[in-house]
C-alpha cells in the first residue's frame, strides 16, 4: 500500500479560517475540522447455521444438533452466502443418503461446503471440497471441515482449490485416476459464461460408468417434491406418481419440520402467482426403462433462478451437456420453493424462491437411451 504523501496543493480561500490578529498562523481546511469518515470495512466472516432433521442422528463434533457454517465476509464469487439452494440440495441427501453412502463425492464451487461436509456425516468414503483457488475461500472451508466433523471424518475430506476447465489431474489423483462417483454442483450455472468450462471439468471428473464403483447400498433415489401448496398447481403431475411401490416404501420421510433461518429467505409472496415455465431440451420427452441405480456416476446440479428473466440462460446448461462428451441423460427430481435470498431483488419472488434439482449420467447405450431430458414410466 503507498504511504500518504502531504499534498502541496493550495486550498481555495472560503476553505480557509484564518486569525485576523496572527497572520503568520497557518490556516485550517474544513477537511481538517470534520475529516472525512473512512468507508467501512466489511466484516472479515460471517456465520450461518445448518439445523439437520432429528433422524437420523449425525456425529456432528462436540456432540452438537447443528452445524455452524463460517462464511467469508464479502467475495466476488459470492461465497459470502450459504445459499438456499445448498441447503435444498443438502436436505436432499439427507433423505436419500444411498446417493453417497460409501462413494467418492466432489463439490464444484463449494463455498460454505454444507453438502460435502454433510456427505461425510452420513457415509460418504471420501469428499472433495473445490472452489476458485482464493486463500480466503479455500481456507474458510478448511474451517468449517475441522469445526463441525469429527478427527476421523475429516481424514476422509480434502479441500482444494480448483478453476473448471482447467487440468483435472490432481483431483483425479486423489482417487487413483478413476474419478469420482458422484458431483455435486450447487447454485453454479448461473454463471452463464462459464457453462463449456464446468462442462469440461464434469467430463472428465465423473467416474466411467464401466469401472468399479466404491462400496454403497443397494437402495434407490426417489424424486422428491416439497414445497409450499400455492405451487401445485404450476408443476407438472408429482414425480412421485412416475415411480413403482416399492420405491417409496425405501424414501425416507420428507424433512417437513426442516426451517431456514428467517433472514435467510424473507420473501414477501406476490399477490398473483406466476407460473414458472421450463423448456424442455428436446422436441418431446425421452422415455427411458427406469432410473440408473444410486452406485451409477452421476451429477446432481440443483438451481434457483435468482434473475428471473435469464431462466433460459440458466437451462441451457443441460442441453450443452447432453451433446458433451458421448451424451448425458437428465432428470428433473426436485422442486422445492425454499424461499427468495433477497427481498429487494427484482422479479417474481416463487421463481426466485424455488429450487430446481437434476439428476444427471452419461447415456446407457445398451438400454437405448438418448440424450436429453427424461422421464421414467
Amino acid at each position: 500500500m503507498p504511504l500518504n504523501e502531504t499534498s502541496t496543493t493550495a486550498k481555495p480561500e472560503s476553505q480557509i479560517i484564518s486569525d485576523d490578529s496572527d497572520d503568520d498562523e497557518p490556516g485550517f481546511g474544513l477537511d481538517d475540522l470534520i475529516p472525512e469518515p473512512e468507508s467501512p470495512t466489511p466484516a472479515p466472516y460471517s456465520f450461518s447455521t445448518y439445523i439437520p432433521p432429528p433422524l437420523p442422528s449425525l456425529p456432528i463434533l462436540d456432540a452438537r444438533t447443528q452445524l455452524i457454517l463460517r462464511l467469508v465476509g464479502s467475495h466476488p464469487l459470492w461465497g459470502h452466502h450459504l445459499w438456499n439452494t445448498a441447503r435444498t440440495l443438502t436436505d436432499y441427501l439427507m433423505e436419500n443418503p444411498q446417493l453417497v453412502r460409501g462413494r467418492k463425492i466432489l463439490e464444484l464451487g463449494a463455498g460454505a461446503a454444507l453438502p460435502s461436509i454433510v456427505s461425510l456425516l452420513i457415509g460418504a468414503e471420501k469428499a472433495v471440497m473445490t472452489d476458485y483457488p482464493d486463500t480466503q475461500l479455500v481456507d474458510n472451508m478448511l474451517y468449517n471441515v475441522e469445526t463441525n466433523l469429527p478427527s476421523a471424518l475429516v481424514e476422509r475430506a480434502d479441500v482444494e482449490g480448483f478453476t473448471w476447465g482447467r487440468d483435472p489431474g490432481p483431483l483425479l489423483d486423489k482417487t487413483h485416476g478413476e474419478g469420482y462417483d458422484l458431483l455435486i454442483l450447487s447454485d453454479l450455472v448461473f454463471n452463464h459464461s462459464q457453462h463449456p468450462a464446468l462442462i469440461r471439468s464434469v467430463n472428465s471428473l465423473l467416474r466411467d460408468s464401466t469401472s468399479k464403483p466404491s462400496p454403497s447400498r443397494p437402495d434407490s433415489i426417489v424424486p422428491t417434491s416439497r414445497k409450499s401448496p400455492p405451487l401445485q398447481q404450476q408443476q407438472s403431475p408429482p414425480l412421485q406418481q412416475q415411480q413403482s411401490p416399492p420405491l417409496q416404501q425405501q424414501q425416507s420421510p420428507p424433512l417437513q419440520r426442516q426451517q431456514y433461518p428467517p433472514e435467510q429467505h424473507q420473501q414477501s409472496p406476490p399477490e398473483q402467482q406466476q407460473s414458472i415455465s421450463h423448456q424442455r431440451s428436446s422436441p418431446e420427452e425421452r422415455q427411458s426403462p427406469q432410473p440408473p441405480p444410486p452406485t451409477y456416476p452421476s451429477i446432481l446440479v440443483f438451481i434457483t433462478h435468482h434473475r428471473p428473466h435469464l431462466i433460459s440462460a440458466d437451462l441451457n446448461f443441460f442441453p450443452a451437456l447432453a451433446s458433451s462428451g458421448h451424451g448425458w441423460a437428465y432428470q428433473r427430481i426436485v422442486e422445492r420453493f425454499a424461499g427468495v435470498m433477497f427481498d429487494e431483488d427484482p422479479g417474481d419472488a416463487i421463481v426466485r424462491g424455488t429450487v430446481y434439482g437434476w439428476r444427471c449420467w452419461r447415456v446407457r447405450t445398451e438400454l437405448g437411451e438418448l440424450p436429453g431430458e427424461v422421464v421414467f414410466q
